[in-house]
């Protein structure tokens, strides 16, 4: 079944190859991250300084670094789609591509936080633009023009195919 789905796709193995990789590679550069704040490499731990934690702060801290793999793989993921069909197909390619998914993997966290801070920025702004037009007319419509109608001299009944025949 999954070769009939990408015989059908029209995918190239280099197409399946960049959605399998970038989000793996993103993840890796998630991990990087995640090694880089839970550790301290200035300095070499002294023996029996490892510090074991409960069980519910163990749990606690697995699911945040499951949490922020995730992330990084779904922004690899996005890199993938992005560049889906685009790129040449060679080797290199695929190499600049999966560094790059390692780099934005590693920043994916910061990466969504300020795609968050700047999507409530804009609804903040919208909703300011929004309340000082309402100010200004209090429907947004626009006034009615009164026109005057006239009956054109001789020009007999109106067909019926047209509303004018209601006013009868």
């Amino acid at each position: 079944m999954l070769t009939q789905i990408f015989e059908s796709s029209k995918l190239t193995v280099f197409d399946a190859a960049l959605i399998l990789f970038c989000p793996l590679a993103a993840a890796i550069g998630g991990c990087a991250h995640v090694l880089i704040l839970q550790s301290k490499y200035d300095k070499i731990p002294a023996p029996g300084s490892m510090i074991l934690l409960p069980r519910r702060e163990a749990m606690f801290k697995g699911f945040w670094i499951v949490s922020r793999l995730f992330l990084s793989a779904i922004i690899g993921l996005v890199v993938a789609l992005y560049f889906l069909g685009t790129v040449k197909e060679e080797v290199a390619t695929l190499g600049k591509l999966l560094a790059f998914s390692i780099l934005i993997g590693y920043s994916a966290p910061r990466i969504w936080s300020m795609q968050a801070e700047i999507m409530e920025f804009k609804a903040r702004e919208l909703a300011e633009k929004m309340k000082s037009e309402g100010k200004k007319s209090p429907n947004n419509a626009m006034e009615p023009t009164p026109v005057n109608v006239t009956v054109p001299a001789n020009a007999g009944p109106a067909p019926f195919t047209s509303a004018a025949h209601l006013e009868r």
